[in-house]
């Protein structure tokens, strides 16, 4: 095995034409999971460590979903931002909707 282990509690799940709208901007999501995200990249708009707010449109061959959330910045450079997040306001159906969006596609597909 090379390199750092994954020490994430949630694999990320790659999307395809799902985005991130934050600071006005619409940032392509690269993947997420139910607490992180990597999308981007973005330019100065957001600073390490600091909360911001978030919506992630998702999108799948089913349908489509709008979330919104709170965000926190772990990481910025050239190829993204990566960083945290929770529900705006959390709810049975919110957290069903989520966990749906988490299993399309196919789980197995995961990327390491």
């Amino acid at each position: 095995m090379s390199g750092n282990p994954n020490q994430r509690r949630e694999p990320r799940i790659p999307m395809v034409d799902s985005f991130m709208l934050v600071a006005g901007r619409r940032l392509q999501l690269r993947n997420w999971s139910y607490s992180g995200f990597f999308a981007g990249p973005i330019d100065g708009e957001l600073h390490l460590g600091r909360d911001f707010d978030l919506t992630l449109e998702l999108r799948s061959e089913l349908g489509n979903a709008e979330v919104k959330g709170r965000g926190k910045l772990v990481r910025s450079d050239a190829a993204g931002i990566a960083g945290t997040w929770t529900l705006e306001k959390t709810s049975q159906q919110a957290e069903m909707l989520l966990r749906y969006f988490l299993a399309y596609p196919d789980p197995s597909a995961l990327e390491d």
